[in-house]
């Protein structure tokens, strides 16, 4: 059976054979898979959860999949919520182990905790205004070609939102305002 399963996995699914590995090692983890990916998540997107994040729980904690507080439905939500921009990778695994404590919905989690990325120019361009602002020495040398700077900035910039900013909307309007 378990040859079978590989099979349909590696025809089926767009993963690696050591995420089919990962995946086909357990009857319960292989359903987990096809649950959130038939809850609308990428198999890829669903195979490196599974493999990197549920893993490390179930591992830690020494539980089997079925006494994980997360649903496959639940995690195929949250993985949506990266997907469409809502929350950033690192905010997702934040809510995630929240989501393992508590066993309440990625939605519930964001909202109750404010974790909704910022993605609209308007907001980000105050908090960009003022980091240029308060830093103006490390401006000049930035436009004198220390490009390493870009991380001090986004630094600054994550730091000034508490981690919400879109990172790639925040890098695009800085390198706009530093020229």
């Amino acid at each position: 059976m378990p040859e079978a399963k590989r099979a349909r996995f590696a025809e089926d699914y767009d993963i690696s054979s050591d995420q089919i590995d990962v995946l086909t090692a357990d009857r319960d983890i292989a359903d987990y898979f096809e649950a959130a990916v038939a809850a609308g998540v990428q198999s890829r997107l669903a195979a490196n959860w599974i493999q990197g994040d549920v893993m490390r729980v179930l591992n830690d904690r020494k539980i089997a999949i079925g006494d994980l507080r997360v649903s496959a439905e639940d995690l195929a939500e949250l993985i949506g919520l990266v997907d469409k921009g809502d929350i950033s990778t690192s905010i997702a695994r934040t809510v995630f182990d929240d989501m393992v404590e508590t066993g309440d919905s990625p939605a519930a989690i964001v909202e109750k905790k404010g974790l909704v990325q910022i993605s609209d120019a308007g907001e980000l361009d105050g908090v960009i205004d003022q980091i240029i602002a308060d830093n103006p020495d490390e401006v000049e040398r930035f436009k004198g070609g220390d490009q390493k700077l870009m991380g001090f900035f986004m630094g600054q910039l994550m730091r000034a939102t508490k981690g919400q900013a879109n990172p790639q909307k925040a890098s695009q309007l800085l390198r706009e305002k530093l020229g």
